[in-house]
């Protein structure tokens, strides 16, 4: 039924609906949505009164201008003047500081592994120069033997990532609290980090591939 005209108790007293307002968030942006109730100003008690003010003139001016006009008013008043957007940045500032903070620690652990995948592959590629030199001296080109190189890890990255995505979907439930606007299973952000991952390793393969595709095969057949 309609709520408009209804009549509710709220704190020791009796009031009547006259309008409902959509949800808001009141003290901070991560916080849910809490139930609230609008008193006219003529009807509540207390000395805490706040206002909001729309200008299109520089915020500091009309701060100035509000405060000066409150205390010619009633001098006994304690005005404290703030823009919507500072407000707006303080109800969010630590959850700001918690993603800038797991944002180094993504950076630093993307660094790592692409340091490490590329001195594993670095590493691996060197044990194949065996290999390598057996078919470039069976008539493999430079960049056939690049890509099949190339390939191969891929290959290996996207076990990987098939062996990951589920855990990382499963932890990801974690960050929920510290969510705001996003989800923790968001589409866009999974398929960003795999194209990163894809490309750390890629970018690990090829140089190592490519030296050892122009590797000479007397030479390495000798050192064998």
């Amino acid at each position: 039924a309609s709520p408009i005209g209804q009549r509710v108790v709220w704190q020791g007293k009796e009031w009547a609906v006259i309008g409902v307002a959509a949800d808001v968030h009141y003290s901070n942006l991560s916080s849910d949505f809490q139930p609230t109730i609008y008193i006219p100003e003529a009807q509540r008690s207390g000395n805490l009164v706040s206002f909001l003010v729309r200008t299109g003139n520089d915020g500091a001016n009309i701060a100035a201008a509000i405060s000066s006009r409150l205390l010619a008013i009633n001098p006994t008043v304690v005005a404290s003047v703030n823009p919507v957007p500072t407000l707006v940045e303080r109800s969010y500032a630590e959850e700001r500081y918690r993603t800038l903070l797991g944002s180094l620690f993504g950076i630093v652990g993307a660094v790592l592994a692409g340091v490490g995948m590329f001195g594993v592959i670095s590493r691996t590629v060197a044990r194949r120069m065996r290999e390598a030199g057996i078919r470039v001296a069976l008539g493999a080109q430079s960049r056939s033997l690049t890509v099949l190189m190339l390939r191969e890890t891929l290959v290996g990255a996207a076990i990987g990532m098939a062996v990951g995505l589920p855990l990382a979907a499963l932890l990801g439930r974690l960050l929920t609290p510290y969510l705001f606007g996003a989800s923790a299973a968001d589409p866009v952000a999974y398929l960003l980090a795999l194209a990163l991952l894809a490309l750390a390793t890629a970018a690990a393969t090829v140089p190592p591939a490519r030296r050892a595709g122009q590797v000479d095969p007397v030479v390495v057949l000798r050192a064998e």
